[in-house]
């Protein structure tokens, strides 16, 4: 009856039928509560009632059943303890309860009845308790299934008894303690998996002497210390060592070589330190390797890749590895991810890294790599979706048959030494989302049809241009790109001109910057169709007129600097209507009135209007700025008293007057003011 879609609730006559040996509903969708009369069934030696809805408790009655040997009523939502009588059925083999809600701790004298049990699957649930020293008398146990609980206290030595299991899986728990040199005692094992708990002390030396049969041996994230036992070699069999974040430390073991049938090794987030023995590069059936985050150094050996041709995964990144990418790069042929940022690479990019097909990703920022992109980055690598280069010393042109890598989605070539005109082939790439592509010395054409090609790019969400020498006049066709864009950055790019009235067709953009240029005129109106915006930032241009209303219908405005232009007259108002403003520079114009309900602004962190014409006195007002951190407004023209209510800027870390006509003694409250300030360091 399995697998038959069949629905409702199981009748009690089902306990009638006295002659049933084998039940089988699984895969179904009967719910409701469990049937006392089920107890009836006295032949029943086969029970599966696995995937289906059943909740509430299990019936004590259930061990009645003198006979049964499979008892498996795994992913319900039974709750409640598991009743102890089921550990008095002599007969049962397997107990496969996992994938429900049942809690409470195990009893004690767990297997003092079922000596014949060969498999106990209880994980996922919400069991809790030490777990039982008892197990050890389940001698013939050969699968044991905690893992996804709540158990705490150390791991009992007993279970080293146990020479018959298999698999033991304790992970997702609460475990403390050392793990019991007897579990590794036991020759049969073939998974070991006690990752995510907090266990501690030191993998003992002679670790893998026993254990010739393990495939599996998961501890990551615990809080294990000293380094990897030199025998981990002798664990012949074993194909996913997997021991990320578990503080390891020193060497890893040349003996690392012996595992000819290795398939996973995680050993990222830890603090290993030395070289990475050849003697792993030479281990033909690895499919992933993960290093990253440690203290590892040395140079990788010429023939990194020579025989790894199943390689599929490369995480080496935030190590100190220097010396060069070895060419036999280009021997990985299965490649899929290579990621070695934050190391000391140097030299150049080898072009046999375009002879990696498969290659989806491909991150080698901050290193200092030098030379020029080989061209094969393009046309050699089909599959390309990431390509991260940022912060090296690569210089030269940007080849345009990177454009042939026509998956890539994400393109950073920041904070490098490129130089020439950005090529515009990179419109064709159609599924771009993020271009990076600032701090360079690169250049455009003064017509700016870069902006042209990229409208072809329907995705793209960011473009960050910032210092660069472009050079160029933002045009009409600005408007024509993707209103999927968010993010546009083009600080310090020589760019002059006006902002073109179509950039309120970018009715997405939350992050816009353009300071440091030549800009001029107005602001367009058509900014107030940028609703989204949260960062509006065009410092150090020549704007100029009265302060722009228009940025005032912007209500998710988080920041926004107009400093260092030509605006002038009394602020508006109207800006303290965008109660989301934390960020305000207005700096360096010609302003002369400040409206006192800015200072009510609830969320208002910085407020920086120094040298601009502001007149009149300080308000009352300025003591309901109780979020800023940055009052400045200095070289303006203020005259009178510093108001009393400023002492109740608590989290005021620089305030400045300076260069006004303040006069007056200073407020009492002031001194309040500088405990605050003092006692912060």
């Amino acid at each position: 009856m399995s697998s038959m879609s069949l629905v409702g609730t199981l009748p009690p006559q089902l306990g009638n039928l006295s002659f049933l040996v084998s039940l089988d509903i699984s895969y179904n969708y009967f719910h409701g509560n469990l049937p006392r009369e089920l107890a009836n069934l006295r032949r029943l030696q086969y029970m599966n009632f696995g995937y289906n809805g059943f909740s509430g408790k299990i019936p004590e009655e259930i061990g009645n059943l003198k006979n049964a040997k499979w008892l498996i009523l795994k992913a319900n939502q039974l709750d409640g303890s598991i009743p102890f009588t089921i550990f008095n059925i002599s007969t049962l083999q397997q107990l496969i309860l996992q994938q429900n809600s049942l809690s409470s701790s195990l009893p004690m004298n767990l297997c003092q009845h079922p000596k014949s049990l060969k498999a106990l699957t209880l994980n996922f649930n919400k069991l809790s308790g030490d777990i039982p020293k008892n197990l050890s008398c389940c001698s013939e146990l050969e699968e044991l299934w905690l893992n996804n609980n709540n158990f705490a206290g150390k791991i009992p030595r007993e279970i080293g008894s146990l020479n018959m299991l298999q698999l033991l899986s304790l992970g997702s728990n609460n475990l403390e303690g050392v793990i019991p040199e007897t579990i590794f005692n036991i020759s049969a094992l073939k998974y070991i998996l006690m990752e995510n708990n907090s266990l501690s002390g030191i993998l003992p030396p002679n670790m893998c002497s026993q254990l010739q049969k393990l495939e599996r041996l998961h501890l990551y994230q615990n809080k294990l210390s000293g380094s990897i036992p030199r025998s981990i070699g002798e664990c012949s069999s074993l194909k996913h060592l997997i021991m990320w974040g578990t503080q390891l430390n020193g060497p890893l073991p040349r003996e690392f070589g012996n595992l000819t049938m290795l398939i996973d090794l995680e050993l990222t987030e830890n603090s290993l330190s030395g070289t990475i023995p050849d003697t792993i590069f030479n281990i033909s059936t690895l499919v992933y390797i993960s290093m990253s985050n440690n203290s590892l150094s040395g140079v990788l050996p010429p023939n990194m890749c020579s025989r790894l041709q199943k390689l599929v995964d490369v995480y080496l990144y935030n190590n100190k590895l220097y010396g060069n990418i070895p060419r036999s790069i280009g021997e990985c042929s299965s490649l899929k991810e290579l990621l070695m940022e934050s190391n000391q690479l140097n030299g150049p990019v080898p072009r046999e890294i375009g002879n990696l097909t498969m290659l989806e990703k491909l991150d080698l920022s901050e290193n200092p790599l030098s030379g020029t992109l080989p061209k094969s980055l393009g046309y050699g690598l089909p599959n390309l979706q990431y390509l991260n280069l940022c912060q090296n010393h690569l210089g030269g042109v940007i080849p345009a048959q990177i454009s042939n890598a026509s998956n890539l989605f994400h393109l950073e070539l920041c904070q490098n030494e490129f130089v020439g005109l950005i090529p515009n082939s990179l419109g064709n790439l159609a599924q771009l989302q993020v271009l990076r592509i600032h701090s360079n010395n690169l250049t455009s054409d003064p017509q700016f049809s870069l902006i042209t090609s990229l409208a072809n790019c329907r995705y793209i969400q960011e473009l960050s241009l910032s210092i660069n020498p472009l050079n160029i006049v933002l045009t009409n066709a600005f408007g024509n790109l993707s209103t999927t864009l968010q993010i546009f950055y083009a600080d310090n790019c020589n760019i002059w001109g006006r902002i073109p009235n179509e950039i309120g067709n970018l009715s997405n953009l939350y992050d816009f910057r353009l300071s440091t240029n030549n800009i001029i005129g107005f602001l367009p109106t058509t900014i107030q169709a940028l609703q989204s915006l949260q960062t509006f930032r065009v410092a150090q241009n020549r704007l100029k007129g009265s302060f722009p209303d228009v940025v005032c219908g912007l209500g998710n405005l988080f920041w926004i600097d107009l400093g260092k232009n030509k605006f002038s007259g009394p602020i508006s108002d109207c800006l303290g209507n965008i109660s989301s403003l934390r960020e305000i520079y207005l700096y360096e114009n010609e302003f002369t009135i400040f409206p006192p309900i800015l200072w009510s602004l609830q969320n208002l962190f910085s407020l920086d209007l120094h040298s601009n014409n502001l007149r009149g006195s300080l308000p009352h007002e300025i003591g309901n700025a109780k979020t800023a951190i940055l009052i400045d407004l200095s070289h303006n023209k203020l005259s009178g008293e510093i108001p009393s209510t400023i002492g109740g800027l608590t989290a005021l870390m620089n305030f400045s007057v300076a260069h006004n006509a303040i006069q007056g003694s200073i407020p009492d409250t002031f001194g309040k003011l500088l405990d605050t300030f003092f006692r912060s360091f």
